[in-house]
């Protein structure tokens, strides 16, 4: 099984038809999945979601989406970032590491391994009795490739050691704008 660890900073983000909200416009996002089909369909499992904004945390709650409020730090030095993420709460999970892309930007080939990690536009969450799911759209990704430092890795709940025995792949995109389609719950 394959998972995938995304931070991210989150810029311009608005809803449809209406303005950015100035304490929601900008904040940082820590993603943990996996991936999934439903119906035939290619999509993501959230395992969970931490965002730097609690008024983002909040109201994401109210999808059912499993996100949780941390303490995140994202800093740029020369060609390198520095992530951190430590979560609030009772549910600890913390992530801290360095990446620098180095290569060109690169479309991934339609067939190729990183097209199919890449390409997802679906995304659930099971419930008890329900799902919730949500359609995404986004143009192909144009991405770089990584080298990355991972320092700290306490953000899922398998350990880090056996994930380093396979053969990691990172990547890296400057910017993607993504539309998120209204959310469906499925019972």
């Amino acid at each position: 099984m394959g998972y995938h660890i995304l931070p991210f900073e989150v810029s311009d983000m608005h809803f449809r038809f209406s303005p950015s909200l100035p304490y929601l416009q900008n904040y940082l996002e820590l993603n943990v999945r996996t991936y999934v089909k439903r119906n035939g369909i290619s999509g993501l499992y959230f395992f969970s979601l931490d965002a730097n904004k609690l008024l983002a945390v909040l109201g994401a709650r109210m999808t059912t989406l499993p996100y949780y409020y941390a303490q995140m730090g994202l800093h740029k030095s020369g060609n390198t970032f520095h992530f951190q993420s430590k979560r609030r709460g009772k549910r600890n999970a913390s992530l801290e590491a360095d990446y620098r892309p180095y290569s060109s930007l690169w479309i991934p080939d339609q067939d190729s391994l990183d097209s199919w990690l890449l390409e997802r536009y679906y995304a659930w969450k099971f419930n008890r009795n329900s799902i919730v799911e949500v359609g995404i759209h986004h143009l192909p990704w144009n991405v770089q490739n990584v080298e990355a430092n991972i320092q700290t890795f306490q953000v899922t709940p398998f350990d880090f050691e056996s994930i380093r025995e396979g053969k990691l792949l990172f990547h890296f995109s400057p910017v993607k704008r993504v539309l998120f389609w209204p959310i469906k719950i499925i019972k």
